[in-house]
């Protein structure tokens, strides 16, 4: 009995000593996360982007034998660049109108 009673009181330091350094290790773990909460806060609430950029999401869906407004269409081809041709398109951004 005197074993344990005695075995507990060198036990007692060490468990106490291994509870603080768990909570110091949480304390600093907390701290560095919200020190790096911050830095992210302040790098990305400034300016969005250093380069201009394009959302090209805007789509249309076409099958054979569908009924469009050809005026709206054409209108949609030319905002994005298209262009007529005489003959049949050869490039990228080429269209020809057919009756």
């Amino acid at each position: 009995m005197q074993i344990i009673k005695k075995n507990i009181h060198l036990l007692a330091p060490i468990l106490k000593g291994v509870g603080i350094v768990i909570v110091l290790i949480l304390m600093g773990t907390t701290a560095y996360g919200w020190s790096l909460s911050k830095d992210m806060e302040k790098r990305f609430s400034g300016r969005r982007w250093s380069i201009p950029s394009k959302v090209y999401s805007d789509s249309a869906i076409l099958y054979p034998g569908q009924l469009i407004n050809a005026e709206l269409f054409l209108s949609r081809l030319k905002g994005l660049g298209y262009r007529e041709t005489a003959g049949t398109p050869s490039q990228k951004g080429e269209m020809r109108i057919k009756g």
